[in-house]
């Protein structure tokens, strides 16, 4: 209870400072991942942050990485360059410890557990939802450290963009769109290649010194129509990609596909009916291995307004996946199996004045390891106009990954379990909003989470996985962004202590202090300037022990008329030498420009 008494003191502080002049939010941000029923920002008991289209086009950032990388409470590791694999920490919790979603779909691989956010470009985004903190009791397996939902891009009436940067990097990417009274179809395509940077140094243990390149092609489809009260919607995102490393070549196919059925059913209740499709593959001829993941869902979800303060949201979940990891050389298979899983979960949200309450809870059966149950509780206080307190606590879960359940191991060693029970974990958080005027705001947020029957390759003479780690991580969240006429700033800060239960060590690749900061400025005419600071501290890796870095990007961007727009990135200002994996490299100083034309045809 340490994290919470500290928070306490934090919002008592806050809560003394004056609360004249202020006004609230103007047009809030809707959101839809943190309760699965469209809210706003400033109505919602999550801790929410959303990247919009207009954050990433004026980022102008080559990856997800250098999107991601600014976002409170996240924090990235790499190993090289572009293309390179990308794991994501959200809250100091493992990388297969955030739930995924592209349009709705998990996309997380069955064998694996975590998703490679290396080959989503930035191009087929349109918007990203970032919920910090456990939303099992929403969304079921994998939510322990919140959910990131990406939602892919609207093509426009028509788009282009062309650019060329350092390493001899080229992108280009275009959209179109057709859209009357019956409905909308639109399309994406795009090609990025780069000749990259050596992805390991002289300390990585396979080390060359040739440069790594990296080719991404990439292909959306969007349609929707409408059935009488109902929109019929379909999204479609298909990547793929050549990942050279130091010891050989990958290559890597993903296709997610969505078909949703939405609207009301009566005067009060309305639904949405979802099925997905995620599969990806993942293939290395030099050590022979093949793997293929894929997963069929299917959601339906209803909602039920009682009245104006008063509303029920219940639902049905269920999910089909299959994992094979092959053997190339032997063309046999190591792992090839499949399970299922039924989930049914309801939730409830009452106004009581200047009170919020909100109550969930979710019941999984999964075919290989029985049942689990998830609890979400959240309470808002507004204290004044400006001032909203927040306390929430949530359950959360993950499914043993089918890697874990059936490997064969490595020379008879590092076994899976088919009796492996799932992790778990509780949280506990507070949180404070406080909207000084509509330009500026300031949110404050303290958390503490447990997580045990972690699973960990330690049992027996054969290091056979079993459910015996346990970890404990307290964090405090700082976000204060400002807006006057032409300039904007945003500033974070994170403080994370991540730490193994049972050896009191840190968690790998996750710093204790991370501050980041935004400031733009668009100036009469189309031109605008900005530039990013990122600083963040040390942490541990295997076997080592990864220094703190800073970074400054610079970004520039000018009106030529009313369709076409020059753009300009430069990455790592002072060319800092850093590593986010021990023995890996990471880009040095790099210039990117591109030139984008949009308009009707």
């Amino acid at each position: 209870m340490k994290s919470l008494r500290h928070a306490s003191l934090v919002i008592a502080v806050l809560a003394a400072l004056p609360l004249a002049a202020a006004e609230p939010t103007v047009q809030p941000e809707i959101v839809v991942t943190a309760s699965r029923r469209a809210e706003t920002v400033d109505q919602t008991l999550a801790t929410v942050s959303v990247i919009s289209r207009a954050d990433i086009e004026q980022s102008q950032a080559p990856d997800l990485l250098e999107l991601l990388r600014l976002q409170v409470g996240i924090d990235i590791a790499r190993t090289g360059g572009s293309g390179q694999s990308t794991s994501l920490f959200l809250r100091g919790t493992n990388s297969n410890h955030t739930l995924v979603l592209i349009d709705g779909v998990r996309v997380s691989s069955t064998l694996s557990g975590a998703f490679d956010f290396a080959h989503l470009p930035v191009a087929e985004i349109e918007r990203i939802e970032i919920v910090r903190g456990p939303r099992a009791a929403f969304w079921g397996s994998e939510a322990i450290g919140g959910v990131i939902q990406i939602f892919t891009r609207r093509p426009q009436p028509w788009s282009a963009r062309v650019g060329a940067g350092s390493h001899d990097t080229y992108r280009a990417d275009s959209s179109a769109a057709w859209q009357n009274a019956a409905g909308m179809i639109g399309f994406s395509v795009g090609r990025s290649q780069s000749h990259g940077i050596s992805a390991q140094n002289a300390d990585g243990f396979s080390f060359d010194p040739d440069r790594d390149g990296y080719r991404n092609n990439h292909l959306g489809l969007q349609a929707e129509t409408t059935l009488g009260t109902q929109a019929l919607t379909l999204n479609l995102l298909r990547t793929s990609a050549r990942v050279d490393f130091d010891q050989g070549q990958s290559s890597v196919n993903d296709t997610t596909v969505g078909l949703a059925l939405s609207g009301d059913l009566g005067r009060h209740w309305s639904h949405r009916l979802a099925i997905g499709s995620a599969r990806d593959e993942l293939e290395t001829a030099v050590f022979f291995s093949r793997f293929k993941s894929r997963r069929e869902t299917v959601d339906w979800q209803q909602q039920w307004t009682i009245d104006a303060q008063s509303a029920l949201d219940f639902g049905l979940n269920y999910v089909s996946e299959h994992g094979r990891d092959i053997d190339t050389f032997s063309a046999r298979d190591n792992v090839a199996a499949t399970r299922h899983n039924t989930g049914i979960y309801g939730g409830y949200r009452h106004a009581l004045g200047s009170h919020d309450l909100q109550l969930a809870l979710r019941q999984d059966h999964n075919s290989e390891f029985g049942g689990a149950s998830s609890l979400q509780a959240a309470w808002g206080w507004q204290l004044a106009d400006p001032l909203r307190l927040t306390a929430s606590y949530g359950e959360g879960f993950r499914a043993p990954n089918l890697n874990e359940q059936f490997s064969p191991g490595f020379g008879g060693l590092f076994i899976g379990n088919p009796a492996l029970d799932p992790e778990r974990s509780h949280s506990a958080e507070l949180g404070l909003r406080w909207q000084f005027r509509a330009q500026q705001s300031l949110e404050a947020h303290a958390y503490r989470t447990r997580i045990h029957d972690l699973i960990s390759f330690s049992g027996g003479q054969n290091f056979q996985a079993e459910n015996i780690a346990r970890a404990r991580i307290d964090g405090y969240e700082l976000e204060h962004s400002w807006r006057s006429g032409a300039l904007a700033t945003r500033t974070s800060l994170s403080l994370t202590h991540a730490e193994n239960a049972q050896s009191g060590n840190d968690l790998l690749r996750r710093p204790r202090r991370k501050l980041t900061q935004t400031l733009d400025y668009a100036g009469a005419g189309g031109w605008s300037v900005g530039a990013e600071t990122f600083v963040s501290s040390g942490r541990d890796d295997f076997a080592a022990r990864l220094p703190g870095y800073g970074l400054i990007n610079l970004r520039g961007a000018m009106a030529l008329n009313d369709r076409w727009r020059l753009e300009a990135r430069l990455d790592n200002l002072f060319d800092r030498r850093y590593e986010l994996a021990s023995g890996f490299n990471s880009t040095d100083r790099s210039l990117f420009v591109a030139i984008v034309a949009s308009g009707k045809p």
